[in-house]
């Protein structure tokens, strides 16, 4: 207990390198954790907002460039990292001296004996996390989620953050594939697994009975998200910003025609766009070779079926006939 309760400052730190691991289970950890004071309000943003989900495991089933999967490990780390510091600085949580107080909330019975407590305590979160996605399962639909980003591009960061509040792990399997497919942009695709936090809000909402904090925390974490997702856009795009700001003075200052910047518009889009292509080259030549692995596997398989050594060729007769048959192109 005291151990963690030591952790202080470190909260934030200990918290975004936790989060950092593909399940949300250290989300659910982290919120019981806080429900009873035992970790800051910093702590637990920092878990929420490096928590990755099923990010990883995507993003390898795709084999995926390793730099890519560190930029966005990195990032979210960094992010969660910066903003927990920042909420402990702000608000000061006090924290509780009485580490039992979630097993007197859930009459779990501590006194006899922390092993029994332990697994009703498991067993009741455990059952809880199971029913809630049974039923969100049933409900969400992942079609309708991608053709719900991919037809809203401008306000991709915010739905992409609201996306990321879905306590299923559906919501960061359809903000990675949204990024691999490039139907969003770098900075859309942080904002939806920064809100990500699995089932961690779900069990906040269970497990704290403060419901003006719980909501405080919930908008705290779409600010967040969606704040850092826009500026990313933004500074992602900032090339093309400066060629129109810069064109547009050259165009009134009339030392560039309106043709000119155009022309030069067209061509870097025209570059970016092939090293996009090439930036995707690696992931496409891995899934060429996969293919084929399996193209040969299956061409090289035994059949299970094989001939006997006293087999003949049976013989076939027959002719066929066409009758009032026409063939021709309209």
């Amino acid at each position: 207990k005291e151990t963690i309760k030591k952790s202080g400052k470190w909260g934030p730190i200990i918290g975004s390198i936790l989060g950092a691991f593909p399940q949300c289970g250290f989300s659910v950890m982290a919120t019981n954790l806080y429900a009873t004071r035992i970790i800051t309000l910093g702590t637990l943003i920092a878990v929420y907002l490096s928590t990755s989900d099923e990010m990883i495991p995507i993003l390898i089933a795709n084999k995926v460039d390793i730099n890519i999967i560190i930029k966005l490990l990195s990032t979210k780390f960094i992010l969660g990292l910066f903003f927990g510091l920042l909420v402990d600085i702000i608000h000061k949580t006090k924290l509780s001296n009485n580490i039992n107080e979630i097993c007197d909330n859930d009459e779990c019975h501590c006194k006899d004996g922390i092993i029994k407590s332990s697994i009703i305590h498991t067993l009741k979160i455990s059952s809880f996390i199971f029913i809630t996605n049974i039923i969100l399962n049933i409900v969400i639909d992942r079609d309708i989620l991608l053709s719900f980003v991919n037809n809203n591009k401008i306000l991709s960061p915010i739905l992409s953050t609201i996306i990321g509040l879905i306590p299923n792990c559906a919501a960061s399997v359809v903000i990675t594939e949204l990024y691999l497919e490039q139907i969003i942009p770098f900075g859309s695709c942080i904002s939806g697994l920064l809100s990500g936090s699995g089932m961690g809000l779900l069990v906040l909402f269970k497990q704290n009975k403060n419901l003006k904090e719980n909501i405080i925390v919930l908008i705290t974490l779409v600010a967040f998200s969606s704040i850092c997702g826009i500026i990313l856009n933004f500074l992602m795009g900032a090339g093309v910003y400066l060629v129109i700001f810069y064109g547009g003075r050259s165009v009134l200052g009339e030392t560039m025609t309106a043709g000119e910047v155009m022309q030069f518009v067209s061509y870097t889009s025209m570059l970016y766009m092939y090293l996009g292509w090439i930036n995707n080259l690696p992931r496409q030549l891995m899934d060429l070779v996969t293919s084929m692995e399996r193209i040969n596997d299956i061409m090289t398989q035994e059949p299970k079926i094989k001939n006997t050594e006293k087999a003949c060729k049976p013989e076939i007769t027959g002719a066929i006939e066409f009758k009032n048959a026409t063939f021709g192109y309209h």
